[in-house]
């Protein structure tokens, strides 16, 4: 058996993906997806609350919504439904670093020997 110092640097956990170099790109898709998400989720959510309202008392829900800063939730869902494959971008470009990953990985299993 070799020594300590003659052992090869541990290999990042496959099974970790924070360990990845494809980590901020796994996670930048995730974030902008749960963004889409949760901007359509309160989008609904004001809908329904302007056909109760309007059906009530004819108020205007746009000024009577109690979610703050809703101008910004609208822009952000007409930037974003629009172009929903920014996430789909986010997430080719994180399939693909785990491709290149994974290659090298196997590149690098196949140029050990056991025997060495």
């Amino acid at each position: 058996m070799g020594s300590a110092n003659t052992q090869s640097v541990a290999y990042p956990s496959a099974a970790r993906i924070s360990d990845s170099d494809c980590y901020p790109a796994y996670t930048a898709s995730l974030k902008l997806r749960n963004l889409i998400i949760s901007i359509e989720i309160e989008l609904s959510r004001i809908s329904v609350l302007y056909i109760y309202v309007d059906w009530q008392t004819n108020h205007n829900i746009l000024t009577d919504c109690p979610f703050t800063d809703l101008s910004t939730k609208i822009a952000s869902l007409e930037v974003f439904s629009t172009d929903k494959s920014k996430c789909q971008e986010h997430f080719d470009i994180y399939k693909e670093c785990r491709k290149k990953e994974r290659e090298e990985r196997l590149e690098r299993n196949r140029s050990r020997s056991l025997f060495s």
